[in-house]
């Protein structure tokens, strides 16, 4: 019996951690459009609503599984208390994106006309010029940033939550 209650335990804590991945895309995605304001944008004739929803599920997708990165290294660690827990997945969640943008920051400032006329070579991809070009940088470090830090923080703590209290009892 306590092999099948292991078996069970673990695939509650596989799903709950697939659920906490999905939920972490579509709000990545609810935090780029609202952040960059691409509603008001397609409104006014800047993009096609379905090219900028395209553009957000895939960064929102790209930000999600980094950030599940940090999760998969936290589920190890969690000897710790819940918020002690929280607040390692909410400062590193926000040092990892703050990373990444950094380095696309980076590779746009050194750029130059020799390396390559096109968003792959300034930006390391056409998806990062649409979110980081302009001001969109600073965007991304004083908004993106902290509230999916936060909603990181929180969805982790959910799942977790919920994985516990679904999980058979047992080892």
């Amino acid at each position: 019996m306590p092999l099948r209650t292991n078996k069970t335990k673990r695939a509650v804590e596989i799903i709950g951690f697939t659920l906490g991945t999905i939920l972490l895309w579509i709000c990545s995605a609810f935090v780029l459009w609202w952040a960059y304001d691409f509603g008001p944008l397609c409104k006014g004739g800047a993009f096609e609503r379905t090219t900028a929803i395209r553009w957000v599920e895939e960064f929102g997708a790209l930000i999600a599984l980094a950030l599940v990165g940090v999760w998969a290294i936290q589920w190890k660690r969690l000897t710790r208390s819940k918020i002690r827990t929280a607040w390692a997945i909410c400062w590193q969640s926000a040092a990892l994106l703050s990373v990444y943008a950094a380095f696309i920051i980076l590779r746009r400032e050194t750029w130059s006309l020799s390396k390559g006329a096109n968003d792959w070579a300034m930006f390391f991809g056409s998806l990062n010029a649409r979110f980081f070009s302009e001001v969109g940088p600073l965007i991304f470090l004083l908004m993106v940033v902290p509230i999916l830090s936060v909603l990181s923080a929180l969805l982790f703590s959910l799942q977790r939550s919920v994985n516990a209290a679904n999980s058979p009892q047992g080892s």
